[in-house]
């Protein structure tokens, strides 16, 4: 969620765009951070480490906790970034592959 209102905000939407990024996202279930959560993250950073993906570099830290999130909560990730594809163990949904 953090990553969808900070992309609003980055790109200088409205107040009907916020609104409707809003209504859209209203029924969202926020999956908690927990130990488990952490501990997957901490895993999955040293795993793209060894593995020479970028999810393990600073600059990437809020792309690494949603898909440590994914992984912990075993659900797939959609997204249309880049940065994740080939991330280990990761499910990846997206129309964009680069």
């Amino acid at each position: 969620m953090a990553e969808a209102c900070y992309g609003a905000l980055k790109s200088g939407w409205g107040p009907r765009r916020i609104t409707e990024l809003t209504a859209m996202t209203a029924d969202v279930t926020v999956l908690p951070v927990d130990a488990e959560t952490i501990e997957q993250v901490a895993q999955l950073r040293n795993a793209c480490r060894k593995a020479g993906h970028a999810l393990h570099q600073p600059v990437h830290n809020a792309d690494l906790w949603i898909s440590g999130a994914a992984l912990r909560w075993d659900i797939p990730l959609v997204a249309h970034d880049a940065v994740f594809v080939g991330c280990p163990g990761l499910v990846l949904r997206t129309e964009v592959l680069a």
